[in-house]
């Protein structure tokens, strides 16, 4: 055994490895690095909201929209499943991409209430889109056996994060 092999022991900063802060995406690797890069993303959609509400000053319309943003997402999922059946699947795709960087745009720029209400139903349209597609492709390219296993696979994103 050499004198390196030694267990030595160490501080509680040192030990405290897993705390990153949110500016520290780029100091981490792998899967820390994803972990901290959604955890800055995260922050910054609570920081829009927390700016919404200092600016805005409308903390109860607030509240509600973000309830009517996930029925309105609910709602859209039907009427983006038939983009696909006339057009394509990546033109579904972009266009909902389209909605959800139109949506971004026009919230963070708005200035009142009613503008980034817009704003925020054009996300919710948006976001619904890639999901629905990605299990449109899933249900298309995988038998039936394996469907399951393939659609939880593009659930990992979430777990890996959590």
């Amino acid at each position: 055994m050499s004198p390196k092999d030694k267990i030595t022991p160490t501080t509680s900063d040192e030990m405290n490895l897993t705390k990153f802060k949110v500016g520290d995406a780029h100091l981490s690797q792998g899967v820390s690095r994803m972990e901290a890069v959604h955890r800055e993303a995260k922050k910054n959609r609570k920081l829009l909201w927390l700016v919404a509400i200092s600016v805005l000053q409308h903390s109860s319309i607030l509240s509600t929209l973000s309830i009517a943003t996930s029925i309105i997402s609910a709602v859209s999922k039907p009427f983006i499943a038939t983009i696909p059946n006339i057009a394509s699947r990546p033109y579904t795709y972009i266009l909902t991409f389209w909605f959800y960087v139109i949506g971004y745009v026009i919230a963070a720029s708005s200035k009142t209430i009613s503008t980034y209400i817009v704003g925020e139903i054009f996300v919710a349209i948006g976001s619904s889109g890639p999901n629905l597609t990605y299990d449109i492709i899933v249900a298309d390219l995988t038998p039936l056996e394996w469907r399951g296993f393939a659609g939880s696979t593009l659930s990992t994103r979430v777990i890996i994060n959590t």
